[in-house]
C-alpha cells in the first residue's frame, strides 16, 4: 500500500469517527472553533484554494499537507472530489499525516508564486 493510500485510509478512519471537515467553508470553521489540527489540500487544488487556506493555516497553527487529488480525497470521505479536508483530533491528525512524513505539530509553508517572504 502506498503512503497516500495509507493516509487516505486513515483519513476515512477519522470520518467515520467524525473527526473530518469536508471542504474551505467546515476547515475554517473549524479553524475559528479551535478545533483544527491538520489540513489536507489535493495536490490539483487551485492556486486560489491554497491561498485562502494559508490565512487558515497560520492563524490556526496547523500544517497544511499536499496529499493525493480531490477526487482520492473525496472518494476517502464518500463524496465526490474535494480540494481540501480538515482533522479535526489530534490523534487522528497523526495517524492521517504519519505516512505522508509529517505530524500535526509540522509547520509547513507551502509556497505559492504569490507568496512573499
Amino acid at each position: 500500500m502506498s503512503r497516500e493510500a495509507e493516509a487516505l485510509r486513515a483519513v476515512g478512519m477519522a470520518r467515520r469517527a467524525g473527526c473530518v471537515a469536508v471542504g474551505t467553508r467546515a476547515v475554517r470553521e473549524a479553524a475559528r472553533g479551535g478545533k483544527l489540527a491538520a489540513i489536507l489540500i489535493a495536490r490539483d487544488a487551485s492556486e486560489n484554494a491554497r491561498g485562502r487556506l494559508e490565512g487558515v493555516r497560520r492563524r490556526s497553527g496547523t500544517s497544511l499537507t499536499p496529499c493525493a487529488d480531490r477526487r482520492a480525497l473525496g472518494a476517502a470521505v464518500g463524496r465526490g472530489p474535494v480540494a481540501v479536508l480538515g482533522v479535526t483530533e489530534r490523534g487522528l491528525a497523526d495517524l492521517v499525516l504519519g505516512p505522508l512524513g509529517r505530524s500535526g505539530d509540522d509547520e509547513i509553508l507551502r509556497r505559492t508564486p504569490s507568496s512573499k517572504e
